[in-house]
């Protein structure tokens, strides 16, 4: 009984440990696809408006305006605990234009971050 009571628990502890591996990896990719989702409204902007438009919008308040929206739609994913999405330029006036988009979140207590640079032209 107690060598059945030991191997209970330890794979209860694998068990837990292996669902947070997959809570983390399940929102780090919900992260990264509301940075995509920010990247490929910027890129329309550039192609259809073009690259000086990039710049001329605040991408943090739009990103914000987002997650508000996709919150109070129900068919949508959760956000992440606190999450923003903040996005920053090298150089405003550079041609190809550096893009850093940052999102934050908060995952069991802890402050979780990921980052995406890349560069921007207008096709």
């Amino acid at each position: 009984m107690l060598v059945f009571a030991v191997a209970a628990l330890t794979m209860m502890g694998v068990y837990v440990g292996i669902s947070q591996i997959a809570e983390s990896s399940r929102n780090l990719l919900q992260a990264m696809g509301d940075v995509r989702t920010v990247l490929e409204a910027m890129r329309n902007t550039a192609n259809s408006n073009g690259l000086g438009r990039v710049t001329d919008t605040d991408w943090t308040q739009w990103a914000d305006d987002y997650l508000t929206q996709r919150a109070e739609d129900n068919d949508q994913l959760p956000l992440l605990g606190n999450e923003t999405i903040t996005v920053n330029y090298t150089d405003e006036a550079a041609d190809p234009l550096e893009v850093n988009v940052q999102v934050d979140w908060t995952e069991r207590g802890r402050a979780r971050s990921a980052t995406i640079d890349t560069l921007m032209t207008q096709r």
